[in-house]
């Protein structure tokens, strides 16, 4: 018997030290966050209005996430990256996800032919159930430098460039190609938005994808950065176009968005400044009774400076997006930042043009009209801010905004006002503790086509609690 077991044991380590070594080197990262939500009047209306014979009510709840990233180092240069939600719902909250991928096009939701309600990774859900995740892996994909460049395969993170004002931080599958020259970075990418086949949903129409090609630059200089992204969509997809409800039947979009951005450190002042041009067409694939061929366009433009004078800071914001004639039967002038789900990440408020905000009380009619995504509009923000220790940050902000052109049969263009106060403290380094509250005062945009609506002001507070590992 023991010679049998030395027998073994000798084959075993034979074969242990014959095996390659396989050394992983794992890096895991990622947030866990609970947030508490009080919403006086969500919907924006007088609370003596009924809805489906409802009056209008406060809201209040907890909600949770946690995103945990992990990166595999299978060699020098080579790396394998996942990442994934999990309990990403409300507390108490027993209702069963439907977190379903569907990126249709360019981004979720009713843009290119998606669902309402998706979310920033594409999953086409309601807004109930968005935060109903149990864990749902959203990104997968590798990294490799070869001798003539850096690549990412897989499901990767796409819609980021430059100043967070245009950025979505979106999933999308494709191949990403980096090639540093020097301070310069060139960078290409080819995105699937959608891919369908004959027969699923589309009818007779084969060419039913959507895709986006991706050509830029980065130069970098002391203190800041600069770059331009050319990007080209072609998409077959759409069934319904946003911004021109009359257009039906199916046709081609073919469009091109040039997106400059600027950004530097200038002894005490910040500044930052980013634009986008976006000019082509919608072409019909077949004739349809008064709805001619469209030529798509629109014009945006984001500036903000800072200066920091150590204790306090401050700022401001301007921002302008083109937005619809609906006199112009030919011609779409705005809507498509919407459309193309361009600015998810930039939240300047705490209600108004903020994604988080929108994500929690979409459905209500006033919420569902402040948006996650700053489109048709001008926008004005100062703020102030001090950080008396290292560990708090505290900030007040006054925000004016007003669409740049009214839908047909709207009596109004004001959006609103809004006034935020906001205080940050870290507990740990890695763990910080947020309070905030907003004040909205409610424009007649919100009545619509209604000069008789009868709407109110809200306030909010939010208060967070985040560990960063």
């Amino acid at each position: 018997m023991k010679k049998l077991l030395v027998v073994l044991l000798s084959l075993g380590l034979l074969a242990a030290f014959s095996i390659p070594a396989f050394a992983v080197d794992v890096k895991i990262s990622g947030e866990y966050r609970i947030r508490g939500w009080y919403d006086n009047n969500p919907s924006m209306l007088d609370k003596n209005t009924a809805i489906a014979g409802v009056k209008q009510s406060s809201v209040a709840f907890f909600d949770q996430r946690l995103r945990v990233q992990t990166e595999l180092q299978i060699a020098e240069g080579l790396t394998l990256t996942t990442r994934f939600d999990a309990l990403e719902k409300k507390w108490g909250d027993t209702t069963a996800g439907t977190g379903t991928y569907n990126n249709a096009g360019l981004g979720p939701g009713p843009a290119f032919g998606g669902v309402a309600g998706g979310d920033s990774e594409g999953r086409s859900v309601t807004a109930s159930s968005l935060q109903q995740e149990n864990i749902e892996f959203e990104r997968v994909y590798l990294t490799f430098r070869t001798p003539i460049g850096l690549w990412m395969v897989g499901y990767q993170n796409f819609s980021t460039w430059g100043p967070d004002t245009g950025n979505s931080s979106t999933t999308r599958p494709g191949i990403k190609y980096i090639v540093p020259i020097g301070n310069l970075m060139i960078v290409a990418a080819v995105e699937k938005g959608l891919e369908t086949s004959v027969g699923t949903n589309l009818g007779s129409w084969s060419d039913a994808d959507s895709n986006i090609y991706d050509l830029g630059a980065i130069y970098k200089f002391q203190g800041g950065d600069t770059g331009i992204m050319f990007q080209n969509v072609q998409n077959s997809s759409t069934r319904t176009l946003p911004a021109v409800p009359t257009m039906t039947g199916p046709y081609k979009l073919n469009f091109t968005v040039a997106n400059p951005y600027l950004r530097g450190t200038f002894g005490p002042v910040f500044i930052e400044t980013e634009g986008a041009y976006l000019w082509g067409s919608a072409k019909m694939d077949q004739l349809v009774a008064g709805v001619p061929d469209q030529d798509v366009e629109e014009l945006a433009f984001f500036g903000h400076a800072r200066v920091n004078l150590a204790p306090v800071y401050f700022g401001g914001y301007f921002g302008f997006a083109t937005g619809d004639d609906p006199n112009t039967k030919d011609k779409v002038e705005g809507g498509w930042l919407k459309a193309l789900k361009l600015g998810r990440d930039f939240m300047p408020c705490l209600m108004l043009f903020n994604d988080d905000y929108a994500t929690q009380f979409a459905g209500a009619k006033g919420v569902a009209s402040l948006g996650s995504y700053m489109d048709n509009m001008y926008f004005y923000q100062v703020y102030v801010g001090a950080k008396p220790t290292d560990k708090l940050d505290i900030k007040a902000s006054y925000t004016y905004a007003t669409a740049e052109k009214a839908p047909k049969g709207y009596i109004s263009k004001k959006f609103g006002q809004e006034i935020d106060l906001t205080a940050s403290y870290k507990i740990y380094d890695n763990l910080s503790y947020m309070i905030g509250t907003a004040y909205f005062i409610t424009g007649d945009y919100f009545k619509g086509t209604d000069s008789s609506a009868k709407t109110d002001n809200d306030y909010m507070l939010l208060n967070k609690l985040t560990l960063n590992f």
